[in-house]
């Protein structure tokens, strides 16, 4: 199935994304394409999982956004 092409969403500095396929396990549902030049930085599954298990204050902002987003 071809899905056409649509804009979710603008990010801006300091947004992340992929988190609702790490935290429900479930596909990915969006492909992210970059319009101008950005940096990136990538956490793996088992990182995010230590992540979230160690850090309270990263995983409410992540749940708050996970709820919003799901």
């Amino acid at each position: 199935m071809i899905r056409a092409e649509h804009e979710v969403a603008r990010l801006r500095p300091g947004d992340f994304f992929g988190e609702v396929a790490l935290i429900s396990g479930e596909p990915r549902n969006a492909t992210i394409v970059a319009v101008t030049e950005v940096d990136t930085y990538v956490l793996g599954k088992t990182d995010f999982q230590t992540a979230i298990a160690t850090s309270q204050s990263f995983r409410d902002q992540l749940y708050r956004v996970y709820f919003m987003r799901h």
